[in-house]
């Protein structure tokens, strides 16, 4: 089990957006506007139309990757690259071409006779119910300016593909992890009416992760210049990405989303060089 991970200081705003080919009236900007429902749509399916380009123009730490809200399908595939320069000859970061929906529910824990019994994958129904969201975590921090995302997607029934948002940047992962005690929850803000008879009529709203965890045991330097200038930097307001466990790929789908923090709770200082704090991460909708 790896530690806890959080992104935070999302590069995209100040980067500059380029490449495939994306419809006018949804272009490729509006990945950099945190409006998740303002997407940018590609014209057709064609490979050189789904991928775009990010030049972070100056030096730039990057360590996880979030494309929020899109409409890939079920079979899709993703690659991302990066490079020093931006014809992409030197490649430095690769992914190779791996699924956007891997398998989620372990062998054994779906009845015999589901549809997705063989490969363990959401299906259909299950994706269009949730907010979609690809993950890619580093290996180790990057400082290369250019990124290439690309999306193999042509089976698609849509004929084409959205993108809400993306995030790239830098993260911090604790040197001790997360305490146990963490908890992961629903938070369903529907609301029900009740009439006179009795019956009740439902305005259904979206379902919100929120998760709760403590860092407990950070010495003095690590309390201060990562986790109180994530606080400090981040606020109530601006977008971090959790990742409850990176090593964890059938439930990192669960575990892992675009957030904002809940709440900002002091660095406590409870033992001699030891410190500690308390987080909530609430979903972005």
């Amino acid at each position: 089990m790896a530690n806890i991970l959080i992104g935070y200081d999302n590069l995209i705003d100040e980067a500059l957006v380029s490449d495939g080919s994306w419809i006018a009236a949804l272009p490729l900007g509006n990945i950099q506007d945190r409006e998740l429902g303002l997407v940018a749509r590609s014209n057709g399916l064609a490979l050189g139309a789904t991928k775009f380009v990010v030049d972070l123009q100056v030096f730039n730490v990057v360590r996880v990757i979030d494309i929020v809200r899109h409409t890939l399908s079920r079979d899709a595939r993703f690659r991302i690259r990066s490079s020093t320069v931006s014809d992409f000859s030197a490649v430095g970061v690769d992914s190779g071409w791996q699924d956007v929906w891997p398998r989620v529910y372990p062998f054994g824990s779906l009845p015999w006779g589901a549809p997705n019994w063989w490969d363990g994958r959401y299906t259909d129904k299950e994706i269009g119910r949730q907010k979609t969201e690809l993950i890619y975590i580093l290996p180790e921090e990057s400082t290369d300016q250019f990124w290439l995302f690309e999306f193999d997607d042509q089976a698609n029934a849509a004929g084409f593909i959205d993108i809400g948002r993306v995030f790239i940047g830098p993260a911090w992962q604790p040197a001790m992890n997360a305490s146990f005690g963490w908890s992961l929850g629903v938070e369903d803000t529907s609301e029900i009416e009740v009439t006179l008879s009795g019956a009740e009529s439902a305005d259904e709203r979206t379902r919100r992760r929120v998760l709760n965890f403590s860092t407990d045991w950070m010495e003095e330097d690590e309390a201060l210049a990562r986790a109180f200038e994530i606080q400090r930097g981040s606020g109530i307001t601006r977008e971090v990405v959790v990742v409850q466990n990176p090593d964890d790929t059938v439930h990192l789908a669960r575990r892992a989303f675009l957030a904002r923090l809940g709440k900002l709770d002091p660095i406590v200082n409870p033992y001699v060089q030891l410190n500690r704090t308390s987080w909530q991460a609430r979903e972005l909708l």
